[in-house]
């Protein structure tokens, strides 16, 4: 591994996916780990419910029919909460009302990224931490203009409030997912080391931190 240039790992997810919340924060761990150089993180965009409304719809309900009654939500929420407490995360299900499109948020993360490059990394854990945690509706600009506010400090978020009222960084948001398409990438968290060279690697899912280290080793 070249010391003076880190490593680049593309990572396709979404901001309402619990398991890339756990594999961003064992992919943290690998790096605290690693004697090397910080990888530079290239957050990409992956929508798991690209037909929801724009507004999203309300939580419950919208589980139950997509994972087959509410019993089977609870069950599932329970499982993946208890993985994420192995790893020091609290995920409170109970506070998610709103199962949100997060077409906006990927486009606010491009948007931040732009402005301060390297900063994208910590806006989705921001936005990972306000959805899983603090049950934070992801459709609405003032709430995720709060939460890069505080995940980005001095940001311009009249200039941001401005193009998420449009469509800045949209071509951007739908170019990641026809790549994801094209590599054939059908869930997420989904990694890549490598993306542009010619021998790209890659590993699914929240892998243990161990798995992170050799990607990134190799």
């Amino acid at each position: 591994m070249n010391e003076t240039s880190p490593p680049t790992l593309d990572i396709w997810s979404d901001l309402v996916c619990p398991w890339c919340y756990i594999g961003r924060t064992r992919l943290e761990a690998a790096l605290r780990a690693m004697n090397a150089p910080a990888a530079v993180l290239r957050w990409r965009a992956f929508e798991l419910q690209p037909d929801l409304p724009a507004e999203g719809v309300e939580a419950r309900p919208f589980y139950a029919r997509k994972f087959g009654g509410e019993a089977r939500v609870q069950q599932l929420f329970d499982q993946v909460a208890g993985v994420a407490a192995q790893d020091g995360l609290r995920l409170d299900f109970a506070r998610m009302k709103r199962a949100p499109n997060t077409r906006k948020g990927h486009r606010l993360v491009r948007l931040v990224e732009g402005r301060r490059p390297g900063s994208g990394d910590a806006l989705v854990r921001a936005l990972f931490v306000a959805h899983f945690t603090e049950g934070v509706d992801l459709t609405q600009t003032e709430a995720l203009l709060e939460v890069a506010q505080h995940a980005v400090p001095d940001l311009d978020t009249e200039s941001l409030r401005i193009e998420l009222a449009g469509n800045t960084a949209l071509p951007e948001v739908l170019a990641d997912e026809r790549m994801a398409s094209e590599l054939g990438i059908r869930g997420v968290p989904f990694f890549v080391a490598g993306l542009e060279g010619t021998r790209p690697r890659a590993v699914s899912g929240a892998q243990p931190p161990e798995a992170f280290a050799r990607l990134l080793a190799t």
